[in-house]
């Protein structure tokens, strides 16, 4: 009992830490596919090749770096991609955007226009096998809704630190759609 209470306030002080971009969108609850307008915005970015899910925290590191050295506040969602190249991004909240204005070593800052997306949510953990079934499942839901078409790669949005314990964790599975002509 104890242990729980202790987790809770461990959860509720980091998330104190993160701000939620007011401009972005809620998360997607879990188990729901949804069709997303994803505001646009400032975003600080880090890649390198590899597993994603073998890169051991090393995006997050150069990210949370950059968020230090520029008195940057972190927020959610991140942003990731999952691939033979990984990245990792974090958006900036609009009154630091004079703050983030040049690109650093591993770092890249870009503005990226609104997009619209299919969103599907989950709770748990995230790795390379949950991720595989999870872009699988999300591709069989899609079939219901031929008015859209696939019009990117899948990507993770993260709502979560890394320090929140997996089963824990909300992320989703995200990717660009067009309505179909």
């Amino acid at each position: 009992r104890l242990s729980a209470v202790v987790l809770t306030g461990a959860v509720a002080l980091f998330a104190a830490g993160c701000a939620s971009t007011p401009e972005h969108y809620p998360p997607t609850e879990n188990g729901v596919l949804a069709f997303k307008s994803i505001p646009g915005g400032r975003l600080i970015k880090t890649s390198m090749p590899g597993d994603y899910f073998k890169q051991d925290n090393e995006l997050f590191r150069r990210l949370f770096r950059y968020l230090e050295s520029h008195e940057l506040t972190m927020t959610v969602p991140v942003v990731s991609t999952v691939g033979e190249a990984c990245s990792m991004a974090f958006y900036v909240l609009p009154s630091e955007k004079a703050k983030a204005e040049k690109n650093e070593e591993n770092v890249v800052v870009a503005d990226v226009p609104e997009q619209l997306a299919a969103v599907y949510g989950f709770r748990g953990n995230n790795d390379a096998e949950s991720w595989s079934k999870g872009v699988e499942e999300m591709k069989k839901l899609l079939q219901a809704h031929p008015e859209y078409e696939i019009a990117g790669a899948f990507y993770a949005t993260y709502w979560d630190s890394p320090m929140v314990p997996g089963f824990l964790r909300h992320y989703e599975i995200t990717v660009p759609v067009r309505k179909r002509k």
